[in-house]
């Protein structure tokens, strides 16, 4: 059974997801070049990859988030996810990186966009999505 915070905390998640996708589909460009401030050591083509495939996946999860739709696969991929933003913000922000963090498109500015505000974010919707991994592992071993 689904408790009260869990339902929260899972819709809370996916909309904050699916904002973020939206965010991005709706200026691709922009995130692109946000991406390119992030000096990661990948191609081009990889970064141009991701910016293509990134909103649209974050979509999915959210929106499967708020359904509770495929819960052990869209949370596992929910917490991959989290963690690999923790990664590129974590990276940049202990380089020093002046940069808006992309996560929420134009919509971010000031201090919520830099990358040590991103990363704190990063770490807390990392946690909820590991809480919500580990919640889900505990009912499928009690039942």
């Amino acid at each position: 059974m689904t408790t009260r915070s869990e339902f929260v905390v899972r819709v809370l998640l996916g909309v904050l997801l699916l904002w973020a996708g939206g965010a991005k589909l709706a200026e691709p460009k922009l995130f692109f070049f946000t991406l390119l401030e992030y000096r990661l050591p990948l191609p081009d083509g990889a970064l141009r990859f991701v910016a293509v495939t990134l909103p649209w996946l974050e979509l999915l999860c959210g929106a499967f988030l708020v359904t509770d739709t495929w819960a052990g696969s869209v949370r596992a991929l929910t917490a991959g996810l989290c963690a690999v933003f923790i990664v590129a913000t974590a990276q940049a922000w202990l380089r020093g990186l002046e940069i808006s963090c992309g996560c929420f498109g134009a919509l971010e500015s000031g201090e919520w966009g830099t990358p040590a505000v991103a990363l704190a974010r990063a770490v807390l919707l990392g946690a909820a999505a590991v809480w919500l991994l580990a919640r889900l592992g505990r009912k499928k071993s009690s039942a």
